[in-house]
């Protein structure tokens, strides 16, 4: 007998999709991604919020801007009283300066032709201050997820530095170079990663010039990061030309001006002469308190007989002679600058009143800094091995923006634009110890509650 021919089942046919519920998820996807978005930016407007109250200024008593004494002050008060980038010094017409990069006197001579320059402008110019200050760490959020360490890191951080930071110092350009070192973080580690266009890297370079022109200290992480982005980054070459030479052409216009004020050619300021001299001198101390407390500060600003003798020298030949008095003694003394250089760079990281943490009276908050600072070496540790060119945009900051600052007289505010690199790691490492003892405790729980189910 012939067996019987196997008959093959007609295979089922795929079910047929709902129109309507797939319109349905994506609706409903795309509602989910817009309110996570919502809250991301929820998030950051409470921060700006809680940093506009937590500092925001006193009133100030009826005050003349160019009686206070500040050199960035003085020369907006120059620029918006038709004087040009001049005058640094309280009640000396001095002339044309570059005793200060260009940016922030700019950006405050505005509020001087606007409000005028007694108490009125001062209001402005500190919650302007404080408006940077909180705009820069509502920024922190979106930038730790841009390198990886996740959005709630950098609210962390934030918090943290709300909590225990030190008042923003307004008169200075700190957190608005702190805004910028952010987004160009942010720029950086796409171009690094990312295929960018034309565009995006140029307008990146742009920001690269005007973060330079309002703080010349960045220029050496600017050199860094360029030739990471030649060398690693996902750029062809005519993008590697744009992110080199467009920063430099930003720069040119000033590098003229300062040319024909002072037939020199420098970067941006000409006054690292003054500041090497007031900072290292036979008596001088670790921070800028400290050494206007002495009889060796002899500054223009502060000193009558000193402002008298720049007004004649000019400005470029006072710093020049200044940087040989300054490296004059630096070579007579090497191991008083040794101390003194240690001294500011254990200030810079772990500020204090005497220049060793361990013998300094300070706040508590400032305690809790310190800890904090301490925790970001681990934290940065676990980035590298989990995300390297983000530990490595951090490492940059930290390594290549600090040094010029100790070699000059300390003060709490030079660490502000880079503060974000320290402080998101430290959090980044908050974050995942506190997921870990979370998931290991769940992890125990979890064979109980399944019993009892």
């Amino acid at each position: 007998m012939q067996r019987p021919k196997n008959r093959q089942k007609p295979s089922p046919s795929p079910p047929k999709r709902d129109s309507r519920r797939v319109v349905s998820t994506r609706r409903n996807a795309s509602f989910q991604l817009s309110g996570s978005r919502a809250a991301d930016f929820a998030v950051a407007l409470i921060i700006l919020i809680a940093a506009l109250w937590r500092w925001s200024p006193a009133a100030n008593p009826a005050v003349q801007i160019n009686n206070l004494g500040f050199e960035s002050l003085q020369i907006a008060y120059s620029l918006a009283h038709g004087q040009g980038f001049a005058n640094p010094f309280a009640d000396l017409q001095s002339g044309p300066t570059a005793h200060l990069a260009p940016v922030f006197p700019f950006l405050l001579s505005f509020v001087i032709r606007w409000f005028g320059d007694a108490s009125r402008a001062i209001a402005v110019i500190d919650w302007m201050g404080v408006l940077a200050a909180g705009l820069q760490l509502s920024l922190w959020p979106f930038a730790a997820r841009r390198l990886g360490m996740g959005f709630w890191s950098g609210a962390l951080g934030a918090g943290l530095w709300l909590t225990f930071g030190l008042v923003p110092r307004t008169v200075w350009e700190a957190d608005y170079v702190a805004v910028l070192v952010i987004v160009l973080s942010m720029a950086m580690y796409k171009i690094l990663t990312e295929r960018s266009s034309t565009a995006y890297i140029a307008s990146t370079a742009a920001i690269w010039g005007l973060t330079i022109l309002a703080s010349p200290v960045v220029f050496l992480p600017f050199v860094v990061l360029a030739l990471c982005g030649i060398f690693i980054g996902n750029i062809n070459g005519k993008q590697k030309l744009v992110l080199v030479a467009i920063p430099l052409l930003v720069l040119t216009p000033w590098t003229i001006r300062n040319y024909r004020a002072f037939h020199h050619i420098f970067l941006v300021r000409d006054n690292l002469g003054l500041e090497l001299s007031v900072s290292n001198n036979e008596c001088a101390e670790f921070s800028l308190i400290a050494n206007q407390l002495t009889s060796c500060y002899v500054h223009p600003n502060e000193d009558p007989q000193e402002a008298a003798r720049f007004r004649s020298m000019g400005e470029y030949a006072y710093n020049q002679e200044r940087l040989r008095q300054a490296v004059h003694w630096i070579a007579e003394n090497p191991r008083r600058f040794g101390s003194l250089t240690l001294e500011r760079a254990v200030a810079f990281w772990f500020p204090n009143g005497s220049g060793n943490p361990f013998t300094s009276q300070v706040d508590w908050n400032v305690k809790v800094l310190w800890a904090i600072t301490l925790f970001s070496f681990p934290g940065l540790v676990l980035l590298w091995w989990r995300n390297r060119i983000a530990a490595l945009i951090c490492l940059i900051w930290l390594i290549f923006f600090p040094p010029v600052y100790y070699l000059i007289q300390f003060d709490v505010r030079y660490r502000t634009p880079i503060m974000w690199a320290s402080l998101i790691p430290a959090a980044y490492l908050f974050v995942r110890v506190g997921k870990e003892l979370f998931a290991s405790r769940a992890g125990r729980t979890q064979p109980a509650a399944s019993v009892e189910r």
